[in-house]
């Protein structure tokens, strides 16, 4: 008797997330790959979206991911293991689509973030890293804001318990990268990343 091949579950969720992404309808010359690295509570989805409103860019957000595959997520570390894996899969494709990608995760391993440029080597795009930072007052308002009148543009169920326990996991940047303090205003640091984005590669 015949037994079809069974469909590869991991093709299905990189489809899935890939589908409900918003694509621009231009492409860029060359792609390129922004990974934004911060701890919850620093503004990194604030930064990507103020970066997307400013040039054509697909938003690749870990939580969204996550919350996309699964409604009810345990956080455990085959899980945190099997969104990367699909996150990194999605933004493959979109730079080898020639698209603009940010990468709206915590990125706090330095291997998180090598793998991102691996990414960008293999479709020959250009990397940037973006550090968001925000004083310890003000993370710790905008964390519990996020539980007492939640922006339902903000996915992410980290607290600050889970921001001091990740602050211990963090790895210095060793490559050239910008810094953004996002505790005011913005838009000379957008400036300076949107330059570097228009930058020819020589």
């Amino acid at each position: 008797m015949y037994n079809p091949p069974m469909p590869d579950p991991q093709f299905a969720r990189i489809e899935t997330i890939y589908r409900a992404l918003t694509l621009p309808a231009q492409t860029a010359d060359p792609p390129t790959l922004i990974a934004i690295s911060g701890l919850p509570g620093t503004g990194k989805s604030f930064l990507a979206r103020h970066l997307a409103a400013r040039v054509p860019c697909v938003i690749v957000e870990s939580d969204f991911v996550r919350k996309t595959l699964i409604p009810q997520p345990t956080y455990t570390s085959a899980e945190s293991d099997l969104i990367h894996q699909v996150a990194h899969a999605v933004i493959a494709r979109l730079l080898h689509a020639h698209s603009r990608v940010i990468s709206d995760a915590t990125n706090l391993a330095e291997w998180h973030r090598e793998r991102l440029h691996q990414l960008a080597r293999q479709a020959d795009a250009k990397f940037l890293i973006v550090h968001t930072t925000a004083p310890d007052d003000i993370v710790q308002a905008r964390l519990r804001q996020r539980f007492a009148a939640r922006d339902p543009r903000d996915l992410s169920d980290a607290d600050w318990n889970v921001h001091l326990l990740l602050k211990r996991e963090m790895e210095p940047i060793r490559a050239p990268h910008f810094v953004v303090d996002t505790r005011g205003e913005i838009d000379a640091a957008l400036a300076e990343i949107l330059a570097a984005l228009n930058e020819p590669r020589v």
